[in-house]
């Protein structure tokens, strides 16, 4: 087991870009996943998301939540705005 300082104290793999450009605001129009696929590298025999498609109408929010197994089998919406 490595000590936490190695975990925090670590550079990371992805940067910020040198010169980010600001999004417009305020934001328009959806967002979509089309049949994303997606595992984390170190568990690719164990898929978080397969085939997963949603659209996400302009100006809500979703969570993607975790269930108390332990399984991501729940996609939440929040109708905060």
């Amino acid at each position: 087991m490595r000590p936490i300082i190695d975990v925090i104290d670590r550079t990371p793999k992805i940067c910020d870009p040198a010169d980010p450009v600001a999004l417009p605001q305020p934001l328009q129009g959806e967002f979509r996943f089309d049949h994303v696929a997606f595992s984390y590298p170190t568990r690719r025999d164990a898929p978080v998301f397969r085939d997963l498609s949603l659209t996400i109408p302009a100006g809500k929010r979703v969570a993607f939540v975790r269930a108390a197994r332990g399984v991501p089998d729940a996609v939440r919406r929040s109708g905060a705005d």
